[in-house]
């Protein structure tokens, strides 16, 4: 195809139609390698007479155009030169014309750019930016400010380093003048327009991105610049935190607007400023906390205000965290005031939270349950109260109690009262609670309230009456979530059937608040033993039942959209799968095929990630828990055709999940019967190039690849895949990301070939391992392949023997390099890996003449004997535990090119040793054998035993050498 605009704009119209996505993506990816492709793209964005849909798609594929290609893994370009020079000159001329939408996608272009390139290979960004900065042009000057605050903030979640102060001194350098006098005009051209409506939005869009950058010049430390200037800086902004026109107030009750936004990047400023330099900030500190509390007390509950009050009680939190002021917020007068006026009507449930219950109920749920909520006002007073609590508990218990006792009342005089039990519900859990509510619940409580008491008087009722407002069954159900770990085990097994039961609610956030908590209460443990505390005896009786009602509350959506919209619901699938284990083979072919329609539905509109992943979680849980009594080739014929469709249709967000699946139900295969035809029909495909190009399949089709050459080593020679197979291997080792896989996988070629086919390849394998051996090495990676030599050595099927006559026995670089990475073994963590250096380095010390009778020896022996004696010392023989409670830290998982291992998915490790049942023995053993060989010449010369320090030879004296 030829590359011009017109081309290009047609692609990125039709790549808007879902029906042609797929293939206008190929398209791109071969534009990709024509000459002029990133600047044409740009040209397409800038232009005003393509549709903003088109321009909108063009700049989103540039953007990760930029992240995919702009730089290897070591920094270096991918592009020519000339294309990055001419991306680099023309970019910001581009980006500060551009509408809004636009100039944020572009901005995080330039902020990918950025953070390889600058300061060191775009030396002059900071100085074309400020050399554009006008004092009339105001959209000049948001698209400069636009760019600057996309670079900056880039530094605000870093850690400190002379490299990044290098980096803001320079920008410090050029910038904090004409920022400070940028800030200044600004502040004169809103007073004199005032009263000009579209003059006003802009220089507003212009203060907002100025207090952004303000935050961002300051994030690391206190520049001298705007010390010097704090109270000039501190005055104008004082100014537009208390400032009103009601030009920029919005019609739209929802909708925060221009003052909202910008009062809310003040106090998180402010925010900043308190806790990193309160010394310098102390005098117009106090008048920033006399005008938060005002714009507190009279700011009333329409939804757009909520980002300024949370920000603003926010602010008032670390405030609370100053000696110096926390004082005045405990005070006998001042504290039932600021419960009263500021507490609780923004802890009040608002006219809009229950319209979001009704309208929006799974956004309802991931702002209470994921954090999303950090700008709710009930947040910022949970906050708020708990950083009072700090610095007295008891008084603040004492009034707080006053307000529950009170509400609680009302309720129960009147039903209609129930938002004043939700309320109290919360300021209950609020100051109950110590510390922050994490994912694993609550770790502490206030020792002045009774949290089982308050739940049995209160609470445990509202989850059987038929009366109860839903929101209120919902707090019941929630104050279980929270304090699960606090709760009695016997409120929690009574709770159960409950929870289980309103599972079949009508009402969308009860029964997911249901789920969520049930999957929360069985994945609970003990503290002092880490063992759960339910198990699989206790679901076993409810784990069918309850199944069911999951699957058919899933799978009673429409599109796959609406289907896969829950994750909270496959969650808790998943967690009752591995709760359960054993217990669900009578019906596991029956939750197989669900999870198989499930897995087919959202294939044809993939949109939820977290849902994906715990669904081939929960196929990977059956697989694991259910195979031996059903047997793995009917799993196989379950899954197969569903995981071929994905492959066959490239469904990229499900590929590297079904090539984990595709090596688990191989693992589970008895090797002794090789290879299934639907696996000897991959082998070909698997080892095509194209196939290892995306990033997101490597680690899995690695490890799957791995599994067919173990079991199938025949085929993989009769079919001439060997080739290719070693040919990945090369590709792989010549990746920074991917080096480690590559030696997964030679080590499944290594030992499953048979040496015979193995031995033309050998000196073409050493080389490739010399080469990169010749480069530049990480740790890791040094201490991967030591490990890899170690494993080779181990065993009779490969031995000592072959590793010396594979690497050339005269190759001295190579040896002195495995000198000095024999210390990686220290970097081991598991028995496993312990337990076979031990056994290989014995070998090559003890077996290989050569090794310990050479002039000169090729490595330090004696390094090495120390090595596996620094081993012993350190606690080689501690038994290892597999855990089958995965634990699941991290949730953020997105489609993309990224991969999500599968926790459930252990694929087993070559174990070539298992006929040596105490390494300790082996090598005591292999060292007497050669010390009686050598008439003790190893015990007594010094570039053997003979030089080891005291500490050493002590303890070879206790294992039995003397």
């Amino acid at each position: 195809m030829s590359l011009n605009k017109q081309n290009l704009t047609l692609l990125f119209t039709d790549s808007l139609d879902h029906n042609k996505a797929h293939d206008i993506e190929k398209s791109l990816l071969q534009a990709e390698q024509l000459e002029g492709f990133p600047i044409s793209v740009l040209e397409v964005v800038a232009d005003n007479s393509v549709p903003a849909t088109t321009r909108l798609a063009a700049a989103l594929y540039f953007k990760n155009y930029i992240k995919r290609r702009w730089v290897t893994e070591d920094g270096n370009h991918t592009i020519k030169e000339e294309e990055v020079t001419a991306v680099k000159n023309n970019i910001v001329s581009f980006m500060i014309e551009l509408p809004a939408n636009l100039q944020a996608q572009i901005g995080e272009a330039i902020s990918i750019i950025a953070d390889s390139d600058f300061p060191h290979r775009w030396e002059n960004l900071i100085t074309d930016l400020t050399s554009k900065l006008t004092d009339n042009n105001i959209s000049q000057n948001n698209g400069v400010l636009t760019v600057a605050h996309s670079i900056f903030s880039r530094w605000r979640p870093l850690f400190r380093s002379d490299e990044l102060f290098l980096e803001i001194k320079l920008v410090l350098s050029v910038f904090c003048e004409p920022f400070f006098n940028l800030l200044k005009i600004t502040d004169r051209l809103i007073q004199e327009n005032a009263n000009n409506k579209p003059v006003l939005l802009e220089l507003f869009k212009s203060l907002n991105l100025l207090v952004a950058i303000y935050y961002d010049l300051n994030c690391q430390d206190l520049p001298e610049y705007f010390e010097d200037h704090l109270n000039e800086g501190f005055e104008i902004i004082h100014k537009y935190y208390v400032y009103d026109n009601p030009l920029l107030h919005t019609d739209d009750d929802e909708e925060s607007g221009p003052l909202e936004q910008l009062k809310s990047n003040i106090c998180e400023l402010l925010q900043l400023y308190t806790q990193r330099y309160e010394d310098v900030f102390t005098v117009p500190l106090s008048q920033f906390i006399e005008s938060t509390l005002q714009i507190l007390v009279h700011t009333n509950s329409e939804k757009k205000y909520d980002i300024v009050v949370s920000r603003a009680l926010s602010f008032l939190t670390s405030t609370a965290r100053v000696p110096s002021h926390a004082e005045n917020f405990s005070t006998d007068a001042t504290l039932p005031e600021l419960i009263k006026n500021i507490i609780l009507p923004n802890t009040a449930l608002t006219p809009a939270d229950e319209e979001l219950f009704e309208d929006d109920p799974i956004e309802f749920i991931r702002r209470d349950l994921e954090g999303s909520d950090s700008d709710t006002r009930r947040r910022g007073c949970m906050d708020f109260l708990r950083e009072l609590s700090y610095k007295n508990e008891a008084k603040l218990t004492n009034v707080v109690m006053k307000f529950v006792t009170e509400f609680l009342a009302a309720y129960n005089s009147n039903k209609e009262n129930w938002r004043q039990k939700d309320t109290a519900i919360f300021l209950f859990s609020s100051i109950s609670a110590k510390g922050n509510v994490t994912t694993a619940g609550v770790a502490t409580t206030n020792l002045l309230v009774d949290v089982n008491a308050f739940f049995k008087e209160n609470l445990a009722s509202d989850l059987v009456s038929e009366d109860v407002h839903p929101i209120l069954k919902i707090d019941a159900i929630k104050f279980i979530h929270t304090f699960r770990n606090q709760l009695s085990r016997d409120i929690l097994v009574q709770a159960f059937p409950l929870l289980a039961s309103h599972m079949q609610s009508p009402i969308y956030v009860v029964y997911t608040y249901a789920a969520i908590t049930i999957e929360k209460i069985i994945s609970l443990r003990d503290p002092s033993t880490q063992m759960q505390i339910f198990n699989k005896s206790d679901i076993e009786a409810v784990a069918q039942s309850l199944l069911l009602n999951l699957f058919n509350i899933i799978l009673r959506a429409g599109s796959p959209e609406k289907l896969a919209e829950n994750e909270f619901l496959m969650r808790c699938i998943m967690r009752i799968l591995i709760t359960a284990q054993d217990t669900v083979a009578p019906y596991a072919l029956e939750v197989l095929n669900q999870l198989v329609a499930i897995v087919g539905a959202i294939s044809k509109n993939p949109s939820n990630p977290r849902f994906t992943h715990y669904t081939f979680e929960s196929i990977a849980g059956i697989i694991k828990y259910g195979h031996k009594s059903i047997g793995i080739r009917k799993f196989e014929e379950s899954l197969f055709p569903g995981l071929m469709n994905i492959l066959a249709n490239e469904i990229s967000e499900f590929i590297p999940y079904a090539f984990q699946i595709l090596g688990q139900l191989l693992s589970f295969t008895p090797k002794s019967e090789g290879l299934s035809d639907n696996y000897i029909r991959l082998i070909e495909p698997l080892t095509a190039a194209s196939l290892w190009e995306l990033k997101g399949n490597v680690p899995a089709l690695a490890s799957l690849l791995g599994q067919i050459v173990e079991h199938g080593s025949n085929v993989i020679v009769s079919t001439g895949r060997l080739i290719p197979c070693l040919g990945i291997f090369q590709k792989l080792i010549s990746s920074r990301a991917f080096e480690l896989y590559s030696l997964d996988l030679l080590d499944h070629i290594l030992f499953s070939i048979p040496v015979e086919s193995l031995q033309p390849y050998l000196p073409e394998i050493a080389n490739v391992l010399t080469r990169r051996l010749s480069g530049q090495n990480t740790a890791r990676f040094l201490a991967r392949l030591s490990f890899s030599f170690c494993l080779w050595s181990s065993t009779s099927e490969l031995g000592p023997y072959f590793l010396v006559k594979m690497l050339d026995f005269n190759n001295k670089a190579l040896w002195k390099w495995f000198d000095g990475a024999v210390e990686g073994i220290s970097t081991f963590k598991t028995n496993r890996e312990k337990r076979i250096a031990v056994i290989g380095l014995s070998n090559l010390l003890f077996q290989v003449q050569e090794f310990y009778s050479g002039e000169p020896l090729l490595f330090s022996w004696t390094k090495c004997v120390q090595q596996i004696l620094d081993l012993f010392l350190n606690g080689l023989g501690v038994k290892e535990i597999e855990d089958d409670e995965p634990q699941f830290v991290i949730d953020d998982y997105t489609f993309g090119s990224s991969y999500s291992k599968l926790a459930l998915v252990k694929l087993p490790p070559i174990e070539p040793t298992t006929d040596v049942r105490n390494a300790q023995e082996y090598f005591i053993n292999g060292l007497k054998d050669l010390n009686a060989r050598s008439n003790g010449t190893i015990a007594s010369e010094p570039r053997y035993l003979g030089s080891l320090p005291d500490i050493y030879k002590g303890h070879l004296a206790r294992l039995g050498f003397a």
